[in-house]
């Protein structure tokens, strides 16, 4: 069975990298929040630089489908920003998945993602060891 994963669109006209969670499953999630921040080396690439945390509702995500969760400014791409999920099914279950933008990626990596209507990276979505809720 397919898993639920990320995906990073190319830098638009407005110098927006769009990332968007996919659903390439039967089931329908609802009840979505979103944690995120970001890191980064500082100068010696010993130290590390963290953003803030803030926390998002999202909106429901049908079978099949994908929606935009984040838009990343193509200054923020000298960060690796990161995005825990608590996804609720229909029946009642919950999964808690975590997944990250990387500060490099390339370009022969760019996939076609006709059943979306999106073309950009794939990004991995793994399941969370702790297993709790963000709030």
């Amino acid at each position: 069975m397919r898993t639920l994963f990320l995906i990073l669109g190319q830098m638009d006209t407005q110098g927006l990298y769009r990332v968007y969670l996919a659903n390439p499953t039967d089931k329908k999630y609802s009840k979505i929040k979103k944690l995120t921040g970001a890191f980064s080396s500082a100068g010696n690439g010993e130290d590390l630089m963290e953003t803030s945390k803030a926390v998002f509702d999202l909106p429901d995500l049908p079978p099949y489908s994908c929606v935009e969760i984040d838009d990343i400014d193509w200054r923020e791409r000298d960060f690796t920003v990161w995005y825990q999920l608590d996804l609720a099914t229909n029946e009642g279950t919950w999964k808690y998945l975590s997944g990250s933008v990387p500060k490099y990626l390339y370009d022969q990596d760019i996939k076609s993602l006709h059943e979306f209507g999106k073309t950009g990276w794939i990004l991995e979505l793994t399941e969370r060891h702790d297993q709790r809720s963000i709030d």
